[in-house]
């Protein structure tokens, strides 16, 4: 039977194995002054001023550069803009409403702590539509109508932006976020979008239609697939593409066969490459991982059953292969994250480790913690300490640069969150959920990306709309003002779930 949509009732979709998507090869973060040119000034007062912006003293110490994170990146890109005393944000899509509350009015133009005021998306434009006539974009606080630092949660504001989806997946390539297929409410997405964390815009790449006079294949609309990226290729696995069709088909996206056309557009390259060995079968709401050179896939749901089977797929020879699991092995389950460790978290020793967190069965949604040692290939429920985060799926979880992992959203019976939890992966302890001001709204199926110490967090949906926002969380400044663990001992839970077919949005951790 065709499931009914994911983001439309929550009943669904908050509780049934929606999930996201991040990138589990975490990109450097670009060097300071690179991409942009840098200015002499900012041309808003005399170089004293400029002093007093740049730097702040507090208790006796000179500390440079204590701008909110994405603003201190982009400082030198809108220094030349000219700030009136009343800003207001437009909105932020002509097209579908966005989801999010409007922004309201930055009253004042000072701001504490050295920090500089954004400019509109519509300021923005007028300065620079001598060099062309693209929609420009900016950056604003969630608490922009506050002047009380710190910040931690912003929102990108432009008029070019893809349609609300959910159970899309978004893959770092670089310093570009590529974000592929996804359910809009009616319809399904096989459309490709980047997202140029540098320049702050969404582009529509250019892919290479016909091949010699020939149609040239793509691969179709789905939702709830998984998407991982390695050596500059995109390799996109199953998902669910409407009219009781679960996909088992695999498709790599050529990144680097660019063809520059101007300084936005290329031309990429899907291709549907010829495997051998056992692939897995049909499935959603899986997870997908790099470890070496190899992709691993875990898990899933076909409309009748759920899985915890493991597949690796050698990227060196395009061969598939089932592997056999030692120890003892997590529940079947859908809408569930997995999440390479960095090397450096290792307690016992320096193997790659995978950490499971969360998703659900056809009867239960589970906030249990597993690891997967890849050189064994032994599983090991994890005991955790510390207020543990409640059961979840649709959920999106990605490693800190210090190696933590930060757990944020996802649904359960009756309920969809946007609570934030770290995990500290060297003791297993858990910090409580972590009490920020102002935080996006309750979502599931969205997608995360890091960049940096940037963490990249798009679309999703509740049982009544589907966000097509993106918003941006200052991981350094969260670390920098809470994110502590606490050491309580909480026990497992389990909720019940009436739910019989698990459909949901897929993963690459």
């Amino acid at each position: 039977k065709t499931p009914p949509p994911p983001a439309m009732n929550v009943s669904i979709a908050a509780k049934n194995g929606i999930t996201g998507s991040v990138n589990g090869d975490r990109p450097a973060p670009a060097k300071d002054g690179e991409g942009d040119a840098k200015d002499t000034s900012l041309q808003r007062g005399t170089e004293k001023e400029v002093e007093k912006v740049e730097k702040v003293e507090t208790e006796g110490e000179k500390r440079e550069n204590t701008q909110p994170l994405p603003f201190r990146r982009l400082k030198d890109k809108w220094s030349r803009m000219q700030h009136s005393h009343d800003v207001s944000v437009p909105n932020p899509s002509s097209s579908p409403p966005t989801p999010l509350k409007p922004v309201p009015e930055i009253k004042e133009p000072r701001k504490p702590q050295g920090q500089i005021s954004p400019c509109t998306a519509a300021e923005r434009h007028e300065n620079n539509k001598q060099d062309d006539d693209e929609d420009r974009a900016s950056i604003v606080s969630l608490d922009s109508d506050s002047t009380n630092g710190p910040f931690f949660w912003y929102r990108v504001v432009s008029k070019f932006v893809p349609k609300p989806r959910n159970c899309h997946t978004a893959t770092m390539v670089g310093d570009k976020m590529l974000v592929f297929g996804g359910f809009g409410g009616s319809k399904w997405f096989e459309e490709l979008w980047t997202f140029d964390t540098r320049n702050i815009e969404w582009h529509q790449p250019e892919l290479q239609r016909t091949v010699f006079g020939a149609s040239h294949p793509c691969p179709p609309a789905r939702y709830a697939h998984s998407c991982v990226s390695f050596r500059g290729l995109l390799y996109v696995f199953g998902g669910y593409g409407g009219a009781d069709s679960w996909l088992g088909d695999l498709w790599v996206l050529d990144t680097q066969s660019i063809r520059v056309r101007d300084q936005t557009k290329a031309i990429m390259s899907w291709s549907k490459p010829d495997t051998v060995g056992e692939a897995p079968s049909p499935r959603a709401a899986h997870t997908a991982n790099v470890v070496g050179s190899r992709i691993f896939i875990f898990g899933g749901n076909d409309g009748t059953v759920r899985m915890n089977d493991l597949y690796s797929l050698d990227t060196q020879n395009m061969e598939w292969k089932r592997e056999i699991c030692a120890g003892e092995l997590p529940a079947p389950r859908a809408g569930h994250t997995m999440t390479l460790l960095p090397a450096e978290s290792a307690t016992e020793d320096s193997n790659p480790k995978l950490l499971l967190f969360a998703g659900g069965d056809v009867t239960c949604v589970f906030n249990d913690v597993h690891v997967l040692d890849m050189e064994s290939l032994r599983w090991s429920a994890q005991p955790t300490s510390g207020p543990r985060p409640s059961a979840r799926a649709g959920h999106c979880a990605c490693t800190l640069p210090g190696g933590d992992l930060l757990v944020w959203g996802g649904g359960s019976v009756g309920k969809v969150m946007n609570d934030l939890h770290v995990l500290n992966v060297g003791t297993m302890t858990w910090s409580g959920e972590v009490h920020l001001k102002m935080s996006p709204e309750p979502r599931v199926g969205h997608s995360v990306c890091m960049w940096g110490t940037e963490m990249y967090v798009f679309g999703g949906g509740d049982s009544n709309t589907v966000f097509g926002d993106l918003t941006i969380l200052d991981t350094e400044a969260l670390m920098q003002h809470g994110g502590g663990c606490g050491r309580n001992h909480v026990t497992p839970q389990c909720e019940e779930s009436p739910i019989s077919n698990l459909v949901g949005g897929a993963g690459n951790r």
